[in-house]
């Protein structure tokens, strides 16, 4: 063949190839076209390409990968975010002032179990039940039933008072009269030993513990953010047994957020 002939054969060949392509190509867009053809509700049509289609499903799949690992972080944060509460919640719930466990003898106030080894934590708590016991025992016992406690002012000297107030950091009581001049909310000192304090009105229907009923009980507790009044070894177990939970301590009676503290009272 010569050179033209050659030529004019590819030329030819080139353009019936180029030819069919085109016409494939519009059979491929005219099917595309008709799957993609969806009737709405109010008669109209709407159409999409097969390319736009796979555009969409990539971009969604691209989302959903994106909003996976989010909730994945965020799952991450949130259980983070639980074990500090929980933490928290413990160590507010076990901040247990020194004068809160103190007694006429060697009980102290005791430090967050999470900050101790299992083994001490579990000494001390078995240790506290023990002290527990011990000032149960005492109560029951016929002498201390027996005993009775003055319910005199120490500052104005009134006698059997109706209603009283305790000094919520020390415990030592007086009457209302002598401390009315202030409001709750506000820091006074202590008129006996010069601690600087709130005070709150006690409740006192009777000298009963309103949780063991124990009749007389030598050693009792005020709540400080209500006033309700049980005895100490109640007031101790129930303090443990809200720290063992990891809860915060609140009133057994009222269900108030709050500690509590022992009362200094003088016996007759």
């Amino acid at each position: 063949f010569s050179s033209a002939s050659f030529s004019v054969t590819s030329d030819r060949l080139l353009t019936g190839r180029s030819s069919r392509m085109d016409e494939f190509e519009e059979s491929l867009h005219s099917e595309d076209g008709e799957r993609s053809e969806v009737t709405t509700e109010s008669g109209g049509t709407s159409s999409s390409t097969s390319l736009l289609n796979r555009l969409v499903d990539i971009v969604m799949r691209n989302d959903v990968m994106m909003d996976g690992n989010g909730m994945e972080e965020e799952e991450e944060e949130e259980r983070e975010s639980i074990g500090d509460q929980g933490r928290g919640l413990i160590e507010e719930g076990n901040e247990i002032d020194d004068q809160d466990y103190q007694s006429n003898d060697d009980d102290t106030g005791r430090d967050v179990p999470s900050l101790r080894s299992d083994s001490e934590y579990n000494a001390e708590v078995a240790a506290t039940r023990n002290r527990i016991r011990e000032m149960r025992d005492v109560d029951q016992q016929s002498d201390s039933i027996a005993l009775r406690y003055s319910r005199n002012c120490g500052i104005c000297h009134t006698e059997n008072l109706a209603e009283r107030a305790a000094y919520t950091e020390c415990g030592h009581i007086s009457c209302v009269p002598c401390v009315e001049d202030h409001s709750e909310e506000e820091m006074v000192v202590c008129r006996f030993c010069d601690t600087e304090t709130r005070f709150i009105r006690l409740f006192e229907d009777s000298r009963n513990c309103g949780i063991c009923y124990a009749e007389n009980p030598r050693q009792r507790a005020a709540y400080k953010e209500c006033g309700h009044i049980s005895c100490l070894p109640c007031a101790k177990e129930h303090s443990l047994s809200m720290e063992e939970q990891g809860k915060r301590l609140v009133c057994p009676f009222c269900r108030r957020q709050s500690r509590f503290v022992r009362l200094f009272e003088d016996t007759l």
